[in-house]
């Protein structure tokens, strides 16, 4: 079969396995009433990449200084695994796709994770799918990347979950991280910033539930008992 099949399957069935897992942790969140900040941390981002965005619209100079090209790093350009977030190198399909996916990604992971720890799901996959884009492509630019670590996170939430989450819910979540190790094992740069999302995200949920464990159902049958 050819490598851009395999590709493109992989990438369909993480976008269905995204999309799911975007619907169960919303539910999931909603209905145990997990009331989070107001999101300022998703506004900031969503600002300055929309402003800088902006900017490479109207000055060309900015995308070229910002995207990441092979060499880089062997220049002592390490701030390249940064900056590519804050810019789209697709076009204007890539700041459609990429915004959209943002604004319905990041509110909802940031009432689930918190401000800081959703700082951490956003940045540390982004710069590794960025790591990645450099091993793989001559350059490019986005923060599709970034916006795959929450969505890795979300997985994990699925599966650590499974108590309030219908049966298919930890399946669509396994799905979504094989199509991401077949995504790595490809060389597509999307692949290694889910997996980081999801270990990340199981390491921020063991060390403090993402989902406090006093909205679950056993536990509040407990704290009523005991009242």
């Amino acid at each position: 079969m050819d490598r851009s099949l395999f590709v493109s399957t992989a990438a369909w069935v993480l976008i269905v396995a995204a999309s799911s897992a975007w619907f169960f942790v919303t539910q999931m969140a909603i209905g145990k009433r997990v009331r989070g900040p107001f999101p300022v941390s998703s506004l900031v981002i969503l600002l300055v990449t929309s402003g800088l965005t902006a900017l490479q619209f109207v000055n060309e100079g900015v995308l070229r200084s910002l995207e990441r090209h092979s060499g880089d790093l062997a220049d002592g350009r390490f701030w390249k695994l940064f900056t590519p977030l804050f810019v789209q190198g697709d076009g204007w399909s890539g700041v459609i796709f990429n915004t959209i996916a943002f604004l319905i990604v990041a509110p909802v992971a940031e009432r689930v994770y918190g401000r800081r720890r959703i700082l951490l799901m956003y940045f540390i996959p982004g710069v590794i799918g960025q790591a990645a884009g450099f091993l793989w492509t001559d350059h490019g630019a986005g923060n599709s990347v970034a916006i795959a670590g929450l969505i890795g996170g979300f997985f994990v939430l699925e599966i650590v979950h499974t108590h309030r989450l219908p049966k298919v819910a930890p399946i669509v979540a396994i799905c979504g991280l094989a199509a991401a190790v077949v995504l790595t094992g490809l060389a597509e740069m999307h692949g290694p910033p889910v997996l980081a999302g999801a270990v990340l995200g199981y390491v921020l949920n063991y060390a403090s539930p993402m989902l406090p464990h006093h909205l679950d159902p056993q536990a509040d049958t407990v704290s009523r008992s005991t009242a």
